[in-house]
């Protein structure tokens, strides 16, 4: 069908009406072939105009052109958003897919170094979650990220993105975060370590929220020196409020228990292959195998040193956890 909407009265028998008292005329037969909607507007409540103000006039060109050619060959980042947002409200299915695919080929290009590339896909993913409840963009975006970026590379996307507006950001970004760095605390320092010379009046609440989350994670990146500054530089923060300093040390003490826990159970675990290396050595005694015994009492030995590595850290654990709860006291009975 001739994409250019034809010239005679009946061809371009209904009206799209755009901002700025714009217009685009097409045929309300072919839209409704693609749209149940136009096609309820059309035949059932027998409109002849439709407002469409809330896209750009790109997008709807791209939706007439769509509707009569079967393609989406005029679709573009630029126009992809409204154009998303047009088939939605539509409910033109291969449209919606249409514009899944085009995402997911973007998406699919991102690299740390394609900096502009990914920011492009954060911001539509995050549109699309907020104004059309659909989380399948999103959970596209971070799937790729947590796939193809390194820790650091993680860290320094999202200092990039929200460092400098930490404070104003809602709860889906938040979440996005968390999802970004759930599996690595080193993730949320890097950002942390950017955002907190922007604060001025102690801490706000989108950095609690993050630091809570940070900290409920329960593997060993908690511990990592970028989160040793972190903390560091928390205390360093202008006009820490009583509170704000109860939520800090509140913060190292879990972090100092879930340390304590996780070198206890890396000595539980050495002990056990420390002790299933003694009943291998007394069979190779038996056996006189001497060059197994002798890799055996070297693998023994390393783990001899492990154990008392972490046997050490855990007793800095329990110091540090004395020293906390002291402060933890002394914080709680101070006036605010």
């Amino acid at each position: 069908i001739n994409a250019e909407y034809g010239g005679s009265p009946v061809y371009d028998n209904l009206v799209l009406k755009l901002e700025d008292e714009r217009e685009l005329r097409a045929n309300n037969f072919i839209l409704s072939c693609n749209s149940p909607v136009i096609a309820h507007l059309t035949f059932d409540l027998m409109q002849t105009t439709i407002d469409v103000d809330d896209f750009s006039e790109d997008a709807v060109k791209c939706f007439i052109d769509a509707a009569y050619s079967g393609t989406l060959e005029l679709l573009t980042e630029d126009n992809f958003r409204d154009l998303n947002k047009m088939v939605r409200v539509f409910e033109v299915q291969w449209m919606k897919e249409g514009c899944r695919n085009f995402f997911k080929e973007i998406v699919g290009s991102m690299t740390f170094e394609s900096i502009a590339v990914s920011s492009y896909v954060i911001n539509e993913a995050m549109f699309v979650k907020k104004t059309g409840k659909d989380d399948w963009f999103i959970n596209l975006v971070i799937d790729k990220i947590d796939k193809v970026f390194t820790v650091k590379e993680k860290g320094s996307l999202l200092k990039h993105e929200y460092s400098s507006k930490m404070g104003k950001l809602e709860n889906d970004e938040l979440d996005f975060i968390h999802g970004i760095s759930s599996k690595n605390s080193v993730i949320v320092s890097e950002l942390m370590l950017a955002h907190l010379p922007n604060l001025r009046v102690g801490l706000d609440d989108n950095t609690r929220y993050i630091l809570q989350k940070m900290n409920e994670n329960k593997d060993s990146s908690v511990f990592g020196e970028s989160v040793d500054s972190m903390f560091e530089k928390l205390l360093e923060v202008e006009g820490l409020a009583m509170e704000d300093m109860k939520f800090i040390v509140s913060l190292q003490q879990t972090r100092c228990l879930s340390l304590k826990d996780y070198y206890a159970d890396k000595i539980t675990n050495l002990n056990k292959e420390h002790t299933d290396l003694t009943k291998y050595r007394n069979n190779a005694l038996k056996s006189k195998n001497f060059q197994a015994i002798c890799e055996i009492d070297r693998m023994q030995n390393s783990i001899e040193n492990t154990i008392n590595h972490n046997r050490n850290e855990c007793r800095w654990c329990h110091g540090c956890l004395s020293k906390l709860d002291n402060l933890a006291g002394t914080l709680r009975y101070d006036p605010i």
